[in-house]
């Protein structure tokens, strides 16, 4: 049976290629800290909460008629979407720099808005790939489509960090889940010219290419944890840079 101590090593391993994993800036329940920290949490949660409300908007557009977007959003949209990373930046350049101190909650939630503003990007990008689409129809053409996708996914990020202390040590495990889902969506970015040469018509069309972009994002987390532990770490150390200190 895993004990708590060889749960923690394993979360910790998943993590460590991606995060400094200080414990003191890391989210813990059950007894678990994250394999990330309270910042790269809010950001994939909110990005995968992005993701799910993209799929409830395009769900009931559907439902009412309305085709599918192919393409990218307009001018002012790339604009809100973009000021959503502003939080983010502020809180940790300006904690960074000792201006101000930061908590927990506050790096989660900045780190929520960057998420859901990633996603918010990602999802018209993957969603150019269904041959079904409408090509000339802009994403979140209408205001009222980014304002539903932006409180949505606000409200599900705060609804599941509110759950994290109900679930226990099963917490750790959905950020896990999270950070899968965020780095093989990018990966399906990569994917996507490949995919163009190819018409994706139905959701199982999309399967085969989900999966290799899952196992390139395993790929890739091994790589960067093994780049981290044989070259990062030694280098920050010799100049006094790791481990880091203060809160």
């Amino acid at each position: 049976m895993l004990t708590s101590m060889s749960l923690q090593g394993f979360i910790d391993l998943f993590g460590y290629g991606i995060c400094h994993q200080i414990p003191q800036r890391s989210l813990q329940f059950g007894g678990l800290y994250f394999p990330d920290c309270a910042r790269d949490t809010g950001i994939h949660i909110g990005f995968v909460a992005a993701l799910v409300a993209a799929g409830l908007v395009f769900f009931i557009q559907r439902r009412r008629g309305r085709k599918t977007p192919g393409n990218l959003p307009p001018a002012w949209a790339l604009v809100v979407i973009a000021c959503l990373l502003i939080p983010m930046a502020v809180d940790g350049a300006s904690s960074y720099l000792g201006l101000r101190p930061t908590t927990n909650l506050l790096r989660y939630l900045t780190g929520m808005f960057a998420g859901i503003g990633a996603g918010s990007l990602v999802v018209p990008l993957l969603n150019s790939q269904n041959s079904q689409a409408d090509k000339e129809l802009k994403a979140f053409n209408k205001p009222r489509d980014l304002i539903v996708q932006i409180v949505v996914a606000v409200a599900l990020s705060l609804i599941l960090l509110k759950a994290f202390g109900y679930l226990g040590q099963a917490a750790a495990f959905i950020e896990m889940a999270a950070i899968l889902a965020f780095f093989s969506s990018l990966n399906l970015l990569i994917l996507s010219t490949i995919m163009k040469r190819r018409r994706i018509l139905h959701f199982w069309q999309w399967l085969p290419w989900i999966g290799l972009a899952l196992l390139m994002t395993l790929v890739e987390l091994a790589f960067l944890g093994l780049l981290r532990y044989l070259l990062l770490d030694q280098l920050l150390a010799r100049f006094g840079l790791w481990p880091p200190v203060g809160p």
